[in-house]
């Protein structure tokens, strides 16, 4: 069993501001809002950016996946302390795996040694 007491944050996969501005919501951020409610975590948001609008991974295959998720993700540079130790990454769907694995790459770069990834549906 995972033990929540070990993470420091909740850690939503970013949406680009434009794809947040025609859904009218982050479905990723709502379920990290949720599960941090849950479990007495609190939601970070702030640590991975959506650097480039992507085209949705739903229309993709597995290999234009993981081309189109090329630089879209970013550590925001403004924050140089309060870096987590251990996160819970929250993402709605995995199906290949590309964009936590993007949101993954950018989060040890920050030197985060724990990172455990939840998803609804995979």
């Amino acid at each position: 069993m995972l033990s929540i007491k070990k993470f420091d944050a909740v850690v939503p996969v970013p949406l680009h501001p434009t794809r947040v501005r025609e859904r009218g919501y982050d479905q990723n951020l709502a379920l990290a809002r949720s599960i941090s409610s849950f479990v007495g975590i609190e939601v970070n948001n702030n640590l991975i950016i959506r650097q480039r609008n992507t085209r949705p991974q739903s229309r993709l295959s597995d290999i234009e996946r993981s081309s189109n998720l090329e630089n879209a993700f970013g550590y925001n540079n403004s924050i140089q302390s309060d870096i987590p130790h251990a996160v819970l990454l929250i993402d709605d769907v995995i199906h290949s795996g590309a964009t936590v694995g993007g949101c993954v790459t950018i989060l040890k770069k920050m030197s985060i040694k724990y990172i455990h990834i939840v998803s609804i549906c995979g």
